[in-house]
């Protein structure tokens, strides 16, 4: 059997902000990820999330970034079934002008 099925959407929510998401089936693959602009308290979080299921295993990855004008606060968490769980977090501090890390 050879199909396959893309999608893809991308919109602005009210209240919520810019969403965004793309896909494909096939017989032996599905892989979705989506993409969010969230307005919270005078900052923009961008989140991000994806799916891949194959014949060859999974795999699942979330992630945020928040830019505080002196420092970019972020996250990041995968699991797959090859390399387990990943998480990662990080504060970026920006002291005029020059990124200290």
């Amino acid at each position: 059997l050879r199909a396959r099925l893309e999608i893809a959407a991308a919109a602005e929510i009210t209240g919520l902000g810019e969403v965004a998401f793309q896909g494909r089936v096939t017989p032996s693959e599905f892989f979705l990820e989506g993409k969010a602009a969230v307005g919270i308290a005078g900052f923009t979080f961008d989140f991000a999330a994806s799916i891949a299921v194959a014949d060859s295993g999974f795999a699942v990855a979330l992630s945020s970034e928040v830019d505080l004008w002196i420092a970019v606060a972020s996250f990041s968490g995968t699991v797959s079934s090859e390399n387990g769980l990943n998480v990662t977090a990080a504060i970026d501090v920006n002291f005029l002008g020059v990124l200290m890390l």
